[in-house]
């Protein structure tokens, strides 16, 4: 697991990217419902047992508020005003509407009055324009219990981050198959032009203490040129060898190079 201050800006930059990413598709995915619906809620979860046995805890519950004549039988969902949360109860009564305005009495089938005491100070009836957010037009069970828990036991979020922060993983390259080769330098007026085998890993570079220090895995071919003409062609094996899990260095010889030494 990465901490903020071991990633590079770039690592930095993309994980708020994508975070960011996250939550937009979200948003637009919550704001097109509450469009289609014209529902400000959309999705509601059931948090209490007053309409059992018809919907549990933590049911989801998908909302629809294009219809605005509804019936007695029908399981809305309204706000009380000074209240945040919104309550879903059952229209047992209506009155009115045409002309005048549409009034709902509701009540939860797990309840044994009305909803007229959960109602604001002074009002005996739900105006259905003003006060209903949506009808329930469907439901998955269970499905939000988790929005249940997080609520109800705070400390459960920091233990999902981390368990997300455990998934991540660092990006390095995998060294456990390179082997280091030293070779010797070469002798005056001879030069050497390497060429890999494609399962090769590495290309040879000259540092400054005149040693060439490559990394390979397998078979590579060494063609050696005295002068300007090339005259034959050494091929060398590079093996790997391993001592209480350690990497050897290999000192590996063209008969050229042989000679030199």
């Amino acid at each position: 697991m990465l901490g903020l201050s071991a990633m590079q800006p770039r690592q930095l930059a993309a994980q708020v990217l994508n975070f960011a990413l996250v939550l937009s598709t979200a948003f637009m995915l919550w704001k097109g419902l509450s469009v289609a619906s014209d529902s400000p809620s959309p999705i509601v979860v059931v948090l209490s047992g007053s309409m059992e046995p018809a919907f549990q805890r933590g049911d989801l519950l998908f909302l629809w508020n294009r219809g605005l004549d509804t019936q007695v039988g029908e399981i809305v969902v309204y706000n009380v005003k000074g209240k945040d949360i919104p309550i879903v109860h059952r229209v047992v009564r209506r009155y009115g509407g045409g002309k005048s305005p549409l009034r709902l009495l509701t009540k939860g089938d797990n309840n044994i009055a009305d909803d007229t005491e959960l109602y604001a100070t002074g009002q005996s009836f739900l105006n259905r324009k003003e006060d209903v957010i949506g009808s329930v037009v469907g439901f998955i069970p269970f499905v939000g219990y988790v929005t249940i828990l997080l609520s109800e036991h705070p400390w459960l979020k920091q233990v999902m981050l981390g368990i997300m922060g455990l998934h991540e993983k660092t990006c390095e390259p995998d060294t456990s198959n390179h082997v280091p080769i030293r070779v010797q330098p070469l002798p005056p007026k001879t030069r050497v032009a390497s060429q890999f085998l494609p399962d090769a890993t590495a290309i040879p570079m000259i540092g400054k203490d005149n040693m060439t220090t490559v990394e390979a895995t397998r078979l590579f071919h060494i063609p050696t040129y005295h002068g300007t003409k090339p005259k034959r062609k050494q091929t060398l094996r590079a093996r790997r060898f391993e001592l209480g899990g350690d990497k050897v260095s290999l000192r590996i010889l063209s008969p050229a190079l042989q000679a030199a030494a």
